[in-house]
């Protein structure tokens, strides 16, 4: 499966498929909204969680039975922070309007650098501040209409710590690790912690074929094959990047909107989401120029 990351491998690939992964994510939005009108949050996650927990050890035997002891505890660290994001993310939902909880959340695009300028004492670059600000900026106008803060959205917000600290943190381990155990292990892991907090009282049963239909989708491919493609591309690119690429999510949710729920295309989409991919272009641009002199200062001369 996917290995270790290697300096002949380039970015294009692994960007490609973390826009991927947004795409899936994206399209889930309206699952997940329809999904928690049936069963309570808790349960939600337990159910999610837990099927795609099952999945993965379906899949990736092999990885879990030879994952060490450091691949394990690399995984639960990254449950407790993924897990902790998605329940304050989904308490946040119950007070804030949708809109709002996705521009929130999506701040992770200038936490996430200034997460690893604290911690790691690593600078962003210019173009990755500059970046950051615009898909910001894009998420502003795609989702904002009118803003308040209140309680709902004080836990919208750490939920988006939460987030920003899974991927500075999977940064560092997805290089540490392979790719693909270190996928399983914490999808193992975001199994078990959800179906503990959701078991106190007991777990409700989807009643409706769409229900379950959105549970396996999210568990298969919004699980195990979109963190795998995570996992993967952060161990070849930079967190910083990967907060920039993610800020998709919102765009494609919207698109899937437009397609499978009768939403017309508004200027905001089109404004919103045209700041958002600018942005990533110059990231990327930004570091394949950075690349490309790497290339040629490491060549040897004749």
């Amino acid at each position: 499966m996917f290995s270790s990351p290697t300096k002949s491998v380039g970015t294009l690939l692994p960007s490609l498929g973390l826009i991927l992964a947004t795409t899936i994510w994206g399209s889930m939005f309206f699952m997940i909204k329809k999904v928690t009108t049936e069963i309570p949050v808790l349960d939600f996650l337990g159910w999610r969680f837990g099927l795609t927990a099952i999945f993965t050890a379906l899949i990736f035997h092999k990885q879990v039975l030879r994952a060490s002891k450091k691949a394990w505890f690399y995984g639960f660290i990254l449950a407790i922070l993924y897990v902790g994001a998605q329940y304050l993310e989904s308490i946040g939902l119950a007070t804030v309007d949708a809109s709002i909880s996705g521009f929130i959340t999506g701040m992770y695009a200038v936490m996430t650098p200034i997460l690893l300028l604290v911690i790691y004492r690593q600078p962003p670059r210019p173009t990755v501040i500059y970046a950051s600000v615009v898909a910001t900026l894009g998420l502003a106008i795609l989702s904002l209409r009118g803003f308040s803060f209140g309680i709902g959205e004080i836990y919208t917000l750490a939920g988006s710590i939460c987030y920003s600290l899974h991927i500075v943190m999977l940064g560092r381990f997805s290089k540490r690790a392979d790719s693909s155990t270190l996928a399983s292990t914490q999808l193992i892991m975001m199994g078990l912690l959800s179906l503990g907090l959701a078991a106190p009282g007991g777990i409700t049963i989807p009643h409706t074929a769409f229900s379950w239909f959105a549970l396996f989708y999210m568990a298969l491919l919004g699980g195990s094959l979109a963190m795998l493609l995570q996992t993967w591309a952060q161990s070849r690119i930079s967190q910083t990047r990967v907060a920039i690429i993610m800020t998709t999510e919102p765009v494609f949710a919207a698109i899937t909107a437009v397609i499978f729920g009768g939403e017309s295309v508004t200027m905001r989409l089109l404004l919103g989401g045209g700041l958002i991919v600018a942005a990533i272009i110059a990231s990327e641009s930004s570091s394949a120029r950075k690349a490309k002199k790497y290339s040629v200062s490491s060549t040897p001369s004749a």
